[in-house]
């Protein structure tokens, strides 16, 4: 009887709504250049992106150019944030748009 009672388990692919939701079909060629570029991140870099939520479900959430610039530019942003978590502020995510404002303060 118990296991009658059990709850129906909720999907991962549903959203919030629970309308079921799908992952838009793309081209191989282009995920595969997306972990060609993934591939290039230093680990603590893959953590940052990661974290930043600029890729997830092993593709990238940005345009692959974007991606590129991103992945050039976060090592520098890093080292940029680690002195800013050092200096006693609180850690950032570090989006595209953080990493832009990092380097640009250099």
């Amino acid at each position: 009887m118990a296991a009658d009672m059990k709850r129906p388990r909720a999907d991962p692919e549903a959203d919030a709504e629970g309308k079921e939701t799908k992952r838009p079909r793309t081209d191989p060629s282009a995920d595969a250049e997306g972990k060609e570029i993934w591939l290039t991140f230093t680990q603590m870099a893959q953590r940052m992106a990661f974290y930043a939520g600029v890729y997830k479900r092993g593709r990238f959430t940005i345009p692959l150019h974007e991606a590129r610039e991103y992945g050039r530019q976060l090592p520098a942003a890093i080292g940029r944030e680690h002195l800013h978590i050092e200096g006693g502020a609180m850690p950032r995510l570090l989006t595209p748009e953080v990493v832009r404002a990092l380097v640009a303060e250099e």
